[in-house]
């Protein structure tokens, strides 16, 4: 008989126990990595691949074009939007595509980047200065003295500027080998809202030096990250 006591409180414990967890919580997988866009040049087009269903991408160019024996420095900019749902946008130039260019595509919605020039003209990657992105998140600072920005908030929009060290768009105005870009200056690509005034997590900046054709991408990815 107290066996069966015995038995029966601890049952009762064991239920009690049971009844007071607290509910288990169900653990999220980790979203998988974003799939960069995939680039593609061809005689005179430009096609951007791996664009998300009803998604959109940036697309940002630099080249040198030369016509009549006078090179010009061409920038191209355009939100590409997959409304067919086909996953690739075409870009469609009126004259074929200059072997010296750099080409960029910034997912609108992940902010994943993808890099790509023409057979024959190197891919050139540099990177900013450090703390490029000053503590106040207001502008950034560039060792060149000519620049070709592009502005990335995911889910929210795009932005471009040129600036030149000692111009009007270089903050200071003093030629000291700095430009000193200021966000709020900057115009709005396609449909995009006015331009934000300071960075925020997630943003991604394209710089191109538009005599080398260089580029840089630089990721804001929190509080500090390339800032001093």
């Amino acid at each position: 008989m107290q066996l069966v006591r015995g038995l029966t409180r601890t049952l009762s414990l064991l239920v009690l126990a049971y009844l007071t967890l607290p509910p288990l919580q169900a653990q999220e997988s980790p979203a998988p990595p974003a799939t960069p866009p995939v680039l593609e040049l061809g005689e005179n087009t430009v096609t951007v691949r791996n664009v998300p269903p009803g998604g959109g991408v940036v697309l940002f160019g630099l080249a040198h074009e030369t016509r009549q024996f006078i090179t010009t420095i061409v920038r191209r900019e355009q939100i590409l939007r997959d409304a067919d749902g086909d996953g690739s946008e075409v870009l469609e130039l009126a004259q074929p595509l200059a072997v010296t260019s750099v080409w960029a595509a910034v997912d609108l919605q992940s902010g994943a980047v993808a890099t790509v020039t023409p057979a024959g003209f190197p891919l050139n990657e540099f990177e900013l200065r450090s703390g490029a992105i000053p503590a106040a998140l207001n502008r950034v600072e560039l060792d060149l003295p000519m620049a070709e920005v592009l502005l990335v908030r995911p889910g929210v929009g795009a932005w471009g500027r040129r600036a030149g060290d000692g111009g009007a768009s270089d903050r200071d105005g003093d030629t000291d080998g700095i430009i000193r870009l200021a966000l709020a200056g900057m115009w709005s690509v396609g449909e995009s809202p006015p331009a934000p005034e300071r960075f925020a997590p997630g943003d991604i900046i394209v710089v191109i030096n538009p005599q080398t054709l260089g580029f840089a991408v630089l990721p804001v990815e929190g509080p500090g990250e390339g800032m001093s």
